[in-house]
């Protein structure tokens, strides 16, 4: 698990645990994103070396984007994480 899928699993947990005013279809939403990212992870063993550096870095990125948004969005509802 890259380390920023492992910081937006953290953040979606910790918006949850501190009870945030968030509207179902956010919520609902925060979960259908969560669960589409863990069944992206493609199988690795059947990559070679440099599709796994790609795949990589693009689920990378994929997720700091998410981090990043979900701290503005967690910001503008009053409920920093």
């Amino acid at each position: 698990m890259s380390r920023n899928l492992a910081i937006v699993m953290m953040m979606v947990a910790a918006l949850f645990a501190a009870g945030c005013a968030l509207p179902q279809e956010s919520i609902d939403a925060l979960k259908q994103g969560r669960d589409a990212m863990l069944q992206s992870f493609p199988d690795w063993s059947a990559m070679d070396q440099s599709t796994r550096e790609t795949t990589r870095k693009a689920m990378s990125d994929g997720c700091g984007q998410a981090r990043d948004a979900l701290r503005q969005a967690s910001e503008a509802l009053g409920c920093p994480v």
